[in-house]
């Protein structure tokens, strides 16, 4: 077990001494359309890494960016009530996720470009569930609807 690690550490290292490895740095920023950025930013002053940035209108996210874009896990809650936890790509959610919306209504499930897409549970304010496959933002395909009353 021991001969396995030093082989990936050796590898590891020979992969990437060749790199330059460069340290974030941790900023506080106002940008052109009136949003705050707190955290670490890239080589090109970019978010990068962990941080939290917040908008005029209220909306807030806080997780992972990466060369700007929101990208990974975070969260982004809107004045309305509205909030999305979960993954995201390239400033969009995109993965697993969980939005709660202004009804109170409850998605759970995977997300594409931003809607509703693959396997997921939706829940109503008043009971009644649906759990099954979803297509940009409908329900789609096979799944299981369940009403409060049975």
């Amino acid at each position: 077990m021991y001969g396995i690690a030093e082989k990936l550490h050796s590898f590891l290292k020979q992969q990437f001494s060749d790199q330059k490895v460069r340290e974030l740095k941790s900023v506080d920023k106002v940008n052109e359309d009136g949003s705050v950025y707190k955290g670490t930013v890239d080589e090109d002053g970019l978010p990068s890494g962990q941080g939290e940035m917040s908008w005029p209108d209220g909306r807030l996210y806080q997780g992972s960016f990466a060369k700007g874009k929101r990208h990974g896990r975070g969260v982004i809650s809107y004045i309305n009530g509205v909030r999305y936890d979960g993954e995201w790509f390239a400033d969009e959610w995109n993965g697993q996720g969980t939005l709660v919306e202004v009804t109170g209504d409850r998605y759970i499930g995977e997300f594409r470009r931003g809607k509703k897409h693959g396997r997921g549970i939706q829940e109503w304010r008043n009971g009644d569930s649906y759990e099954g496959e979803f297509l940009n933002d409908q329900m789609h395909g096979y799944g299981w609807f369940t009403h409060k009353n049975g």
